[in-house]
């Protein structure tokens, strides 16, 4: 089964998917743990998303998600 928790900013998302992971014993994947590996890992989509934020443009979807789909492609 592979779950999905949306709602905007400060809505609990992670709190809901932590409870709901740790009642399944399944592990959790975040789009903001797996950017932040994507950073420390220096990928090309992290870098270039980084560069877009530093000058306040928007990171498009092909860069925002590639992080999360490898990770899901790896616990699938």
């Amino acid at each position: 089964m592979r779950l999905i928790i949306l709602g905007p900013p400060g809505s609990g998302r992670e709190t809901v998917a932590e409870v709901l992971a740790a009642d399944m014993g399944v592990p959790t994947i975040t789009a903001r743990d797996t950017f932040q590996s994507g950073v420390r890992a220096n990928t090309p989509a992290a870098v270039e998303a980084m560069r877009l934020m530093r000058t306040g443009r928007l990171v498009p979807k092909r860069l925002g998600l590639a992080p999360t789909e490898i990770a899901a492609r790896v616990l699938a």
